[in-house]
């Protein structure tokens, strides 16, 4: 779970608009998204944005619902319902689909965005595109990103999340 100091999320997000900390994130080639708990995004950076074909002014305000194919939009919405609700680090391989058609994979970790008296803003979350063209070429990289989420997370990520995390690994195929 990621604290900060605040009580509106949206808000400091807007005060805080050209932190450097904001900054970072826009310079990052991962899409990397904060939304507020109905789902709606309140930053995108550069690169979330390009990959939607859309600027960040057009993201804000907007779900996947408004964004996505309606299948992806609603795992998408799904995952974020579970976070809300058990409180734990969403990790996941997802295919996603670019603007464009084209299809790939990423690994997904959502984390709730909350005060530092428990209070749930929303979420941040940040996908990394993988280098795998096929189904093939994603489980021969699997563990390498198994390795990857238990570095990243350290503690937070649970043995139960990695064993999710290697069965999204088999659920998936390239259509």
């Amino acid at each position: 779970m990621i604290t900060l100091d605040c009580h509106d999320l949206e808000s400091h997000i807007r005060t805080h608009r050209k932190s450097v900390f904001l900054k970072l994130l826009d310079e990052s080639l991962d899409f990397v998204f904060i939304k507020d708990t109905d789902s709606r995004f309140l930053y995108s950076n550069r690169a979330h944005s390009k990959h939607l074909h859309r600027t960040e002014d057009q993201l804000i305000g907007k779900n996947d619902l408004e964004l996505y194919p309606e299948e992806y939009a609603n795992a998408f919405y799904a995952d974020e319902t579970r976070l809300f609700g058990d409180h734990l680090p969403m990790v996941k391989v997802e295919l996603t689909r670019h603007q464009s058609g084209q299809k790939f994979y990423t690994l997904t970790i959502k984390q709730l965005v909350a005060s530092p008296q428990g209070q749930v803003l929303g979420l941040m979350g940040i996908s990394r595109k993988v280098s795998a063209s096929n189904r093939e070429e994603l489980l021969a990289v699997r563990e390498d990103l198994i390795e990857m989420v238990k570095n990243d997370l350290g503690d937070q990520v649970t043995p139960s999340q990695l064993n999710s995390l290697r069965a999204s690994f088999e659920a998936l195929s390239v259509s």
